[in-house]
């Protein structure tokens, strides 16, 4: 069975699902995506030359047969949803849930819940609702991120600890390589973390030849963050005591703030000095047109 659960930005949360009070009906928008396709045209050209599909924002429009044992309750749950569905409030989060798939994405809402009146909208025990929301990123993500380690000590020992004559493995270091696999429908931004000390670290897609290299050496206890999201590119250090600071002039200049392309993706970290000592994580989370 269907469900929402939508969560504002103050945190406050509702489900509306199969079950009264809140009863889920015509949910629309969810698998249906626009798409504007891109062109070009030189002088004396036959036709368009194709350039990309490019997403349209996503309108996701629901009803909620509102139901209670009296009109007092009625009135009670009306002021509930009107407070929770506050466009005021601006960008919230829509889970969707069913039995096989659980995905959320970031809505904004066109106007507050309607709740109209006349035959089959209102009467006693029962109000129909109507919500309109927008999502501006119209891609449906994973619920949880996942978060991949580059370049680590990983730990080979677990308390009690019993050394042999032969020796023991405390640790070991990992290759500085990995093969992460994007398993959704489009390419999706990466959140980098450096952690010190390292001298010039580098993270290179060897799938499409993008890389993002620093000019500059993280001290141990630093920690550089990038984001490659549209709109949202970041580049960060935070300093042994908690401060932090723009990095965007430590960026080389040929950089490109990738993302990770769908399939797989081969990534590799090189430093100039400390690359032994360093870790270095990938966070993202997969991207769907649609459920």
């Amino acid at each position: 069975m269907e469900r929402l659960v939508y969560t504002n930005a103050n945190g406050q949360s509702i489900t509306i699902g199969p079950t009264a009070p809140f009863i889920l009906q015509n949910l629309k928008g969810v698998g249906d995506l626009s798409f504007e396709i891109q062109t070009d045209k030189a002088p004396y050209q036959d036709g368009l030359t194709y350039l990309d599909s490019v997403a349209d924002k996503r309108d996701i429009s629901f009803q909620i047969a509102l139901l209670a044992d009296n009109q007092n309750d009625i009135y009670e749950y009306k002021r509930m949803l009107s407070s929770i569905f506050n466009p005021k409030l601006k960008k919230g989060t829509l889970r969707y849930i069913n039995s096989h798939i659980e995905k959320e994405i970031e809505v904004y809402l066109e106007a507050g819940p309607r709740f109209p009146i006349g035959d089959g909208n209102k009467s006693f025990g029962f109000q129909n609702v109507l919500i309109n929301m927008v999502a501006v990123e119209p891609f449906w993500l994973d619920i949880f991120k996942t978060t991949e380690l580059l370049a680590a000590i990983i730990p080979r020992f677990r308390f009690q600890l019993n050394i042999l004559p032969e020796g023991i493995e405390f640790g070991s270091y990992s290759s500085g390589i990995v093969d992460i696999e994007n398993v959704g429908d489009v390419a999706t931004p990466v959140k980098i973390e450096f952690f010190g000390p390292v001298v010039d670290p580098r993270i290179t897609n060897e799938t499409t030849g993008q890389f993002i290299e620093l000019i500059t050496p993280l001290l141990e206890g630093e920690k550089m963050t990038i984001t490659t999201a549209f709109g949202n590119k970041r580049a960060e250090i935070t300093k042994v005591d908690g401060t932090i600071q723009n990095a965007f002039q430590y960026i080389n200049l040929n950089s490109t703030f990738f993302q990770l392309e769908r399939g797989t993706n081969t990534i590799r970290f090189t430093a100039s000095a400390g690359s032994e000592d360093a870790e270095i994580t990938i966070t993202y989370r997969n991207r769907y047109v649609g459920i």
